[in-house]
C-alpha cells in the first residue's frame, strides 16, 4: 500500500487550499453551471446560498479487531498481507486469500487447461 503521508510542500498546499477558499469558489462555480443547465431545479440555488468545507477527516476507523487479527495471522504464516483480502468483491477475496507468500512451502497448481486434464497432473498435487 502506498504511503499517504506529505511533505511540507503537499501540507502547505492542503493547508492553503481551505484557506484561501479555492473550494467554495470551485463548487459555487460548478453549482451554478449546473443551475445554468437545470433553471428549474430549486435544490441547486439552495447549495449555493449554503456551501459548506466538505473533506472532513473520516472518522470510522478502517481496521476492525477482527481484520487485525486476521492480518496478523497472514503476516506471521505466510509473510505478507494482501489488501484485497477485506474486499466486498468476493472474487479479489478468494485470490487474494489463496496466494501464496514468500514463507508458503506448497506450490499451487500449473492452471493451465489442458495439463490440469491429465490425472497425474492432478494426483501429484493432491499428494
Amino acid at each position: 500500500m502506498a504511503n499517504k503521508s506529505g511533505g511540507n510542500s503537499k501540507v502547505s498546499q492542503s493547508a492553503n487550499y481551505k484557506t484561501s477558499r479555492v473550494w467554495e469558489r470551485n463548487r459555487i462555480k460548478r453549482l451554478k453551471r449546473a443551475l445554468k443547465d437545470h433553471p428549474n431545479n430549486e435544490q441547486l440555488a439552495k447549495a449555493i446560498s449554503n456551501v459548506a468545507y466538505r473533506r472532513r477527516t473520516p472518522t470510522t476507523p478502517f481496521w476492525t479487531h477482527s481484520m487485525i487479527r486476521q492480518a496478523v495471522l497472514f503476516k506471521r504464516f505466510c509473510g505478507r498481507v494482501d489488501m484485497d483480502m477485506f474486499s466486498n468483491n468476493e472474487k479479489l477475496q478468494a485470490a487474494a486469500l489463496l496466494s501464496p507468500g514468500p514463507y508458503s512451502k506448497e506450490r499451487p497448481p500449473n492452471t493451465n487447461e489442458k495439463v490440469m486434464f491429465s490425472f497425474g497432473a492432478r494426483a501429484r498435487w493432491v499428494q
